[in-house]
């Protein structure tokens, strides 16, 4: 009998081992998104561009290793937080994706940190300014520069300009280069702020009315974007508007085409509808193949996983500190009209910026 017993768990032994080498490993990716704060809707956006991408990339086989997401909802509450990052901290993470947004506090970066793992980050947050540890990576720059490109021509023509923003963070950055971009008239500026999250929409549309037209600067999530955008423009005729890349979905740009006097966009990522670069090509065979809506902010989630897994692909082992060497290796990634490139001191991997001017038309005009 203890010799039948003895074969039996050699044979279940030897099952489990052809079973565990049958079964593919997964990258496994853990998102950080907000709970219970102004940015909730567009971190749970954020999570849902991941989900969408690793599926994507899945069902078509692009890649060694399929993909997993593990979403992991950040609360403000001190002991939930804790218990968020002790949780990631166990997981056994190959990268980390944090939404835009996200006001990191110290701890939860030092915790990140700790991990020892790539952290890919969007720039345009509080912490944006704090000097960057070698495992914290940007696919852009943050969108300043881009910006006050924009504001250099617009602001001469349209001096009445109403911020509209879905929290404070962004407003005293985004009044500092509207006045800079001014030059020698930057004084002159009449800057109306709106936070949308504190005033109803019609707040907004009473304070383009008031202005008369002129400008508007849009920096809210794409969602509420589309809600706002089709009012604002009827409130005057002629408004401009400038939108930050966060707030740009397909849909809005159809919206304030509807209405509105023109539409400009302040990117440092390429155009997500210019079908003349490769990588944007698959980015919308991604989009067409799934629930994702195009805009700048599934795209840049779509070029964080292409550059993730060509960094994957180049590592010598499949380890998260072998991809950090790579990934701090200096040297390019060819993603197919975009070049992103990291290294010491080299935290955001593009420095691309553009400023795209749309007219009632669609067309992009200079």
């Amino acid at each position: 009998m203890s010799k039948l017993i003895r074969a039996f768990i050699v044979l279940v032994g030897l099952v489990s081992m052809v079973a565990g080498a049958a079964e593919k490993e997964f990258v496994r990716i853990g998102v950080l998104f907000e709970t219970g704060t102004s940015e909730h809707v567009q971190s749970r956006s954020f999570m849902y561009f991941w989900r969408g991408y690793a599926e994507f990339v899945n069902r078509n086989g692009g890649g060694p290793w399929p993909l997993e997401v593990i979403s992991y909802p950040v609360d403000p509450d001190p002991a939930s937080l804790r218990e968020t990052l002790a949780e990631l901290g166990g997981d056994s993470l190959d990268a980390v994706a944090v939404a835009p947004g996200l006001q990191l506090a110290d701890d939860i970066r030092a915790s990140l940190q700790g991990l020892d793992v790539p952290v890919f980050v969007s720039p345009d947050t509080d912490w944006q300014d704090m000097p960057q540890p070698p495992s914290f990576f940007s696919v852009r720059q943050p969108s300043d520069p881009a910006i006050a490109r924009a504001a250099e021509v617009m602001v001469p023509m349209y001096p009445k300009v109403t911020l509209v923003v879905d929290g404070m963070i962004y407003v005293n950055r985004i009044v500092g280069v509207l006045k800079r971009s001014a030059g020698l008239g930057g004084d002159q500026v009449d800057i109306e702020v709106v936070e949308d999250q504190r005033a109803a929409l019609d707040a907004a549309v009473a304070a383009v009315h008031r202005a008369g037209g002129g400008m508007v600067v849009l920096a809210v999530g794409a969602t509420r974007a589309e809600v706002l955008l089709r009012p604002i423009c009827d409130a005057a005729a002629g408004v401009w508007v400038v939108a930050l890349s966060r707030s740009v979905t397909a849909h809005v740009i159809n919206a304030a085409l509807h209405s509105c006097g023109g539409l400009v966009v302040p990117t440092t990522l390429p155009s997500f509808n210019d079908r003349t670069l490769p990588v944007v090509r698959r980015y919308l065979a991604f989009v067409n193949g799934s629930q994702v809506v195009a805009g700048f902010d599934s795209f840049e989630v779509f070029i964080t996983g292409e550059l993730l897994r060509q960094a994957l692909a180049r590592s010598a082992q499949r380890q998260p500190k072998a991809l950090l060497r790579e990934l701090n290796s200096g040297r390019a990634y060819d993603l197919g009209g975009l070049v992103l490139r990291y290294g010491p001191g080299q935290w955001s991997g593009s420095r691309f910026e553009d400023v795209l001017f749309f007219n009632r038309q669609g067309r992009v005009v200079r």
